[in-house]
């Protein structure tokens, strides 16, 4: 099973205790894992398919724009320029490319049969759950796996090449010598998606309780837009963002068609109602609060009011108008839920 080695979790113990770190054992060890698993990802040669680096996880590791725990593997499978597959094709190709990974991941350790896989919507949404052996007290807020998440997509914008090295090294003000380059998403993108993920998920929620429960973890929105302006604070004044919002409001829409068809027909409310609810409701605040408390371990952390303050000061000022709906155009290259 997959286990950094005895020397790497001596290290770890030492630099938390020197440096009086906030961060646990577990979840600094795990980044050893992630970025692993990232290196084995960037060796992987795919003639159809770009592997484009998001998420949270690129945010933190690319970016360094966050300071908190990010465990999750969030790769865009991007067609290549000119590569037009049919369905068939495509699911082919992607199963062609989840072999690939697996077998990338094996050579690092991952043993066989230690790696659960799951392909949704035809290939379009694949999850892969790796195992590992850890030498620390398991961190009940975190998972005992490394989660690689696979969307086949479009981007918006081109991607950005980022090299990312271990936290550790980050942590400890060493030159990381080993660093493995990606292809990231671009942040516009990263953050228009944020900005229409928080509120729609929770708007669907607020639809159907019990059917769709919702995610706590999802205050992380919050707090990265929070990070993101305030370390990007230009970003608040470019144009560029409502058309990325727009393109990624209709792309909920369509993709959650069937589940949430209210969105279809009133994003902007749905979205704006959402908002209001999050902002009211002193769960959410609980939530917040929670999140950060176990997964923040920068100093500087925005409370929930500075957070959702300027969530919703950005999203304002970058919605369409209250009047839009995706009802006359469903069509959507990939899903049809």
């Amino acid at each position: 099973m997959k286990k950094v080695e005895e020397s790497c979790r001596q290290n770890i113990v030492d630099l938390i205790i020197a440096n009086d770190l906030t961060i646990s054992e577990f979840a600094l060890e795990k980044d050893f894992i992630v970025t692993d698993v990232l290196r084995a990802i960037s060796t992987i040669k795919n003639d159809k398919f770009d592997l484009v680096f998001c998420g949270g996880t690129c945010l933190s590791k690319a970016y360094g724009l966050l300071e908190r725990i990010s465990e999750d593997v969030d790769i865009k499978v991007v067609p290549k320029p000119g590569v037009l597959l049919p369905n068939n094709q495509r699911r082919a190709a992607v199963s062609k490319l989840k072999q690939d990974i697996v077998e990338a991941l094996e050579r690092i350790g991952f043993g066989n049969g230690e790696i659960d896989q799951e392909a949704l919507d035809e290939n379009t949404y694949v999850v892969f759950n790796a195992g590992y052996s850890t030498h620390f007290e398991f961190e009940p807020s975190m998972r005992a796996t490394v989660k690689l998440e696979l969307n086949t997509t479009h981007l918006s914008l081109p991607s950005v090449q980022f090299e990312i090295g271990l936290l550790f090294n980050q942590l400890a003000g060493i030159e990381d010598s080993q660093k493995l380059t990606m292809q990231c998403v671009n942040i516009r993108e990263a953050l228009v998606e944020k900005l229409v993920s928080f509120p729609r998920r929770l708007a669907m929620h607020l639809t159907a309780p019990e059917r769709f429960k919702f995610d706590t973890a999802l205050v992380r929105h919050l707090f990265d837009v929070h990070r993101i302006i305030q370390n990007m604070p230009a970003l608040n004044q470019e144009q560029t963002l409502k058309p990325l919002l727009a393109i990624a409001m209709e792309k909920d829409a369509k993709d959650f068609a069937r589940q949430y068809p209210g969105f279809l027909a009133n994003p902007v409310g749905e979205i704006n109602n959402a908002m209001k609810v999050a902002t009211a409701d002193i769960a959410y605040r609980n939530m917040y609060d929670k999140f950060v408390a176990v997964m923040v371990y920068g100093a500087d952390v925005p409370s929930f009011d500075e957070a959702i303050g300027c969530f919703v000061k950005v999203l304002t000022a970058t919605l369409p108008p209250s009047n839009v709906d995706y009802l006359h155009h469903m069509s959507d290259p990939f899903r049809s839920k």
